[in-house]
């Protein structure tokens, strides 16, 4: 039985001796901590193995075979400039990361074709009131009948405009009856 156990005791100790472990703090440019970034190592075999940080910010890969790693992390709005190569051996290893801010290019694109038009025309203004045959008829006789219905059609007025809508009502009156003689 000893004579099994020493046979197998360097396979079994070489085999512990080939797991490595990473850990770290994952921190922005200005030192603080970021919550929830990814941490990834790319092995060159192809292991791939990732894990998110935690209230602290902290990160840890255990059970990673030893050899050649490239370490990658992300977080919202946060990229690590270029990933961090490391050759990892048996134990644990402590690899710091600090990301930067990162804004994508964003593309805006602008189209012409959907321009409003400006129309004088009774049809196209929903707050117009047009005037024709019995209603201008109804319209009183003098400048200052036709002036004082036409300003109950207008609605109440305030400011400067007021006295600018009045003198062109009057305008029109005055027109209004010189067409009436």
């Amino acid at each position: 039985m000893i004579v099994i156990f020493v046979l197998l005791a360097p396979l079994l100790f070489s085999a512990q001796a080939q797991v490595a472990s990473l850990r770290g703090q994952v921190t922005d440019q200005n030192g603080a901590i970021v919550v929830g970034a990814k941490v990834t190592a790319r092995g060159s075999s192809g292991y791939v193995k990732s894990t998110t940080t935690d209230s602290g910010g902290s990160y840890s890969l255990t059970n990673l075979p030893t050899g050649e790693y490239l370490i990658e992390a992300t977080a919202p709005s946060l990229v690590l400039q270029e990933p961090v190569k490391i050759t990892l051996k048996s134990g644990t290893q402590v690899v710091n990361l600090q990301l930067s801010v990162f804004i994508p290019e964003q593309k805006i694109t602008i189209q012409e074709n959907n321009r409003t038009t400006v129309s004088t025309d009774a049809n196209a203004n929903a707050s117009a009131q047009v005037l024709r045959g019995d209603d201008l008829d109804a319209l009183g006789d003098s400048p200052e009948d036709l002036q004082e219905a036409l300003m109950a059609l207008a609605g109440p007025s305030a400011g400067p405009t007021a006295d600018k809508f009045s003198s062109m009502v009057q305008r029109r009156a005055t027109a209004v009856e010189g067409l009436d003689s």
